[in-house]
């Protein structure tokens, strides 16, 4: 449940229920990697024809060593191969990665609003004197 929360946080865009991974589901685990590898950066190169086992094997592999070299990020690619509960856990790695990601982006685009005392204190001493004026 985690990892499609992570998903949707990352705008994966369709609906995934972690009950397409309680059989073996190759496509779908290939078609979630390889959106989220392309989202980590989309200039790595990926083979994406997973038609037979050889291709399977050199698609996870390629990306793998694609994520390992790019985030540090060591994935198991025997796991992903499974594609079942197992190749999630490995998925969730590289899902709570671009999300954490994509918060610390976030904080970064915010503006910088920090706390300057010269500007709260110029503003106290003005406030102060409007009301001494009001009053008297």
């Amino acid at each position: 449940q985690e990892f499609t929360e992570t998903l949707r946080r990352l705008n994966y865009p369709q609906s995934i229920s972690i009950e397409s991974f309680r059989t073996p589901n190759f496509e779908l685990m290939a078609e979630v990697l390889y959106w989220m590898v392309q989202r980590l950066d989309p200039s790595i190169p990926i083979h994406d024809d997973i038609n037979t086992e050889d291709d399977r094997v050199e698609f996870l592999n390629g990306i793998t060593t694609e994520v390992a070299a790019k985030s540090h990020i060591n994935l198991n690619a025997r796991n992903l191969y499974v594609a079942d509960g197992n190749s999630v856990k490995e998925l969730l790695i590289l899902a709570q990665f671009l999300h954490r990601a994509s918060i610390l982006a976030e904080i970064e685009a915010e503006p910088d609003e920090t706390f300057n005392v010269e500007n709260n204190v110029e503003s106290y001493k003005k406030s102060r004197s409007l009301a001494t004026e009001i009053t008297e």
